[in-house]
């Protein structure tokens, strides 16, 4: 990927924190958007990924950014991109039989970001239950991941990259869900 951004250009790549972003170890909990790595993610002390040197480093930083050849963790607010990568799937998958998991892929502590620094991708509906909630999900080839809350009916869907809820969202009384799904 390095060889088509021009030197002093930045794109964002699809490595996140944006599920846990709470490891003490700031090389843990770095996750894939690429369909079908759902399941990867980076271990303590894990040196998988051809980080910048010192890097990564700041607990508050959930998102991968490619500047100049050197791979950075940062704040995904105070950059700008000026590159994108698309990518093309070579297979079709059929959502409508995805499997969706309560709390997967384990038990959060928090369903809600710690600040305002980084964000998902979310859109957002009305459902009258969690069964439609999943099958708006299910309609959705980027679905992520969706919470439901149980007062209100709100389905938030989590798109392209597994994202715990904006830090905002933590206001709203009342009881959230999270499913993940395993399967994307």
């Amino acid at each position: 990927m390095i060889p088509y951004i021009p030197p002093s250009a930045g794109a964002f790549t699809g490595l996140t924190k944006l599920l846990n972003g709470s490891a003490s170890d700031m090389s843990a909990g770095w996750r894939y958007s690429d369909p079908g790595w759902s399941w990867f993610v980076t271990g303590l002390n894990d040196k998988s990924i051809p980080w910048s040197t010192n890097d990564p480093h700041v607990a508050l930083e959930f998102v991968g950014l490619l500047v100049s050849s050197n791979l950075w963790d940062v704040p995904q607010t105070k950059y700008f991109a000026t590159q994108i990568f698309c990518e093309l799937a070579s297979n079709a998958t059929n959502t409508t039989d995805d499997s969706l998991q309560l709390d997967w892929p384990y038990p959060m502590p928090s369903l809600f970001l710690p600040d305002n620094t980084s964000l998902g991708c979310f859109t957002s509906s009305i459902a009258p239950t969690i069964f439609h909630c999943c099958d708006n999900c299910r309609s959705r080839l980027a679905c992520r991941a969706l919470y439901y809350h149980l007062e209100t009916g709100q389905c938030w869907l989590s798109l392209y990259v597994d994202s715990l809820l904006p830090t905002n969202m933590s206001t709203i009384q009342g009881k959230w869900r999270r499913f993940g799904r395993p399967n994307w």
